[in-house]
């Protein structure tokens, strides 16, 4: 049972992960003027939002309850950011460059529940939600590379 815990804990990890960013996304949407990368974020929030909503019933069937909980680093990374941020001219560029960090840490944390699954279902899911995050890092990479 304990080794079933570790596997679900991976994705109650991706989930956390997911739900960090999702208030990331947010806050940097108000903290920038840019109407096109606000845009861009509420669409990152929204496909994020989904993913933890496809993954919330493998939290469930093995916590008993949804996760509701956020990453302690992406809420670190969130705080420099915002510090950061107050101390440069070019804030979306800061905020668009951590957000894509985020957006790595994100599929390292999914690779990892990937490897630790078991079970079709869990598996095809995380496979699904991985895909979908990989265009979303994709396109913050290519949003980074366009405002440096």
């Amino acid at each position: 049972m304990t080794n079933q815990t570790v596997k679900v804990d991976k994705v109650t990890d991706v989930i956390k992960v997911l739900r960090a960013g999702v208030d990331f996304y947010g806050e940097a949407s108000k903290a920038i003027s840019d109407q096109k990368i606000k845009r861009f974020f509420m669409q990152m929030i929204k496909t994020r939002q989904m993913a933890v909503k496809q993954l919330q019933s493998f939290a469930v069937l093995e916590k008993g309850e949804m996760e509701t909980g956020e990453s302690t680093a992406v809420k670190i990374r969130q705080s420099y950011t915002k510090i950061k941020a107050a101390m440069t001219s070019d804030k979306a560029h800061t905020y668009v460059d951590q957000l894509e960090e985020v957006e790595d840490k994100t599929l390292i944390s999914l690779d990892d529940a990937i490897k630790a699954s078991e079970g079709y279902d869990c598996h095809n899911a995380l496979l699904k939600v991985r895909l979908v995050i990989q265009t979303c890092h994709d396109d913050m990479k290519a949003l980074q590379n366009a405002t440096a």
